[in-house]
């Protein structure tokens, strides 16, 4: 296969309710120089089956058998297996643009980019079958700069060590993985392979370059799916393993520069994954599978923080103080993290409680306010529009809800006006009684 521009990887087990509709949407991309190459961990539930059927029409896509059920093995295998400039790694219970490849080919190619990433979609499918979905944005409007702009190992701000998580949405430069012997954990299943894969990215790469167009879909709904398995802190500490231990790596002398990056990192999913599993569990901590690996965590947590290779300015503030209880008393996190799943679920229960037979109107046309949009939906509740300071969203809908100026809504006593922009309460509710109305008719988003 000569002149391959972009090698599509694409590992699977057991995925045949989505595995059509993702490898559709990647045949279906109006860039048709690529080639598309399913790695499949010997699934039982007819994703083989669909795979095989597609490639008997589309030559470009190649079926590889996984002897290892390993998410880490199968990408790998890809990476090796493939021919183009560039790869793009797709999940198999996910979708694409159909301009995502071309658009993130072209952007690589105007740039010199090693890695070119694009924000993306989240979604789940509701009771009714539709998809709702949220904007994934790496950079909030104080980064926004940082799009489309050229950046490397050396001048790549914590924030970005921290929070960009996902390997999909983007194209890497098939020579520059193979230079660098770039490759992820080849433990068993398919859970936090990613983390390592990342880190190797973020710290060998010299040219980075990240766009807010989403261009990806990415499924969040899937019980299955990695961030949803109760081995979650066992798959960390092998990434910990793997990373300061056994990838090339940690021999490399950018590693002492930036495995402090890689600590902030591993600490950061640990605390925000042990509260969910915490929740999860409805708090039940004698009866786990995962406390063992708590265990060792927390020693390596610990060292992190003797040795400095955390910083208390890289978290967010909330979440410092939560990871060193959490470190210091299981007991203890465990009765903080219950403390304020109780407030949340009160904060529910009033929100509920206030809608009643009210015409609700959502301030807020972000994610925070599209998260609020669906959950009063799942709760029966019907939202009747939007309102939003920001004049190019006016005339737009979401969901089929319009989006509308805060001044051009009429004042009466049966609307409640449900502000959904964090830490912008204050400012929203005196703006609102500006216009005429009334603090009983204004409640927040918890």
């Amino acid at each position: 296969m000569a002149n391959i521009s972009v090698s599509v990887v694409m590992p699977s087990f057991n995925v045949a309710d989505y595995i059509y509709e993702c490898i559709k949407s990647v045949i279906d991309q109006d860039m048709k120089n690529i080639e598309i190459i399913c790695i499949d961990a010997g699934s039982t539930d007819g994703t083989r089956e669909i795979l095989f059927e597609c490639a008997k029409n589309d030559k470009r896509i190649r079926i590889i058998n996984s002897p290892i059920k390993s998410y880490g093995y199968q990408v790998n295998c890809g990476i090796r297996e493939a021919v183009g400039k560039y790869i793009s790694i797709v999940e198999t219970d996910d979708y694409t643009h159909p301009s995502m490849l071309s658009y993130l080919y072209g952007q690589a190619e105007k740039f010199g980019a090693d890695v070119y990433k694009a924000d993306n979609k989240g979604f789940w499918v509701d009771e009714c079958g539709e998809k709702v979905f949220y904007d994934n944005h790496l950079f909030d409007d104080e980064e926004h700069k940082l799009y489309h702009m050229c950046l490397s190992n050396d001048t790549l701000p914590n924030y970005i060590h921290l929070y960009d998580s996902y390997l999909w949405g983007a194209i890497y430069k098939r020579e520059f993985l193979l230079k660098n012997n770039i490759v992820m954990n080849e433990s068993l299943g398919a859970a936090y392979q990613d983390i390592g894969f990342i880190q190797q990215v973020h710290l060998l790469a010299k040219r980075v370059v990240y766009s807010d167009a989403m261009l990806y879909y990415y499924r969040t709904d899937r019980m299955e799916s990695s961030s949803n398995q109760s081995s979650w802190l066992r798959n960390i500490y092998q990434e910990y393993e793997f990373l300061f231990h056994m990838s090339e790596l940690s021999r490399k002398l950018e590693w002492k520069l930036y495995r402090n990056y890689v600590a902030n990192r591993i600490s950061y999913v640990f605390i925000t994954e042990l509260e969910r599993s915490l929740v999860n569990t409805r708090f039940d901590i004698t009866n786990t599978s995962w406390i063992d690996y708590y265990k060792k965590i927390r020693l390596v947590i610990r060292r992190f923080i003797e040795k400095n290779m955390i910083s208390e300015r890289v978290f967010p503030k909330e979440w410092w103080g939560a990871l060193l209880l959490s470190i210091h008393s299981l007991e203890s996190y465990r009765d903080y993290v219950k403390v304020k799943y109780n407030d949340k679920e009160r904060k529910k229960k009033y929100l509920l409680q206030q809608c009643c037979d009210k015409l609700c109107m959502i301030f807020g046309g972000g994610a925070r306010g599209k998260r609020a949009y669906v959950f009063l939906k799942d709760n029966g509740i019907k939202v009747h529009t939007f309102l939003d300071n920001d004049k190019n969203k006016w005339g737009d809908n979401y969901q089929g809800v319009p989006i509308k100026q805060p001044a051009s809504i009429s004042i009466n006593d049966n609307v409640l006006i449900i502000i959904a922009i964090r830490d912008s309460e204050d400012t929203i509710v005196k703006q609102l009684k500006k216009l005429g109305w009334r603090e009983e008719s204004i409640v927040a988003f918890w």
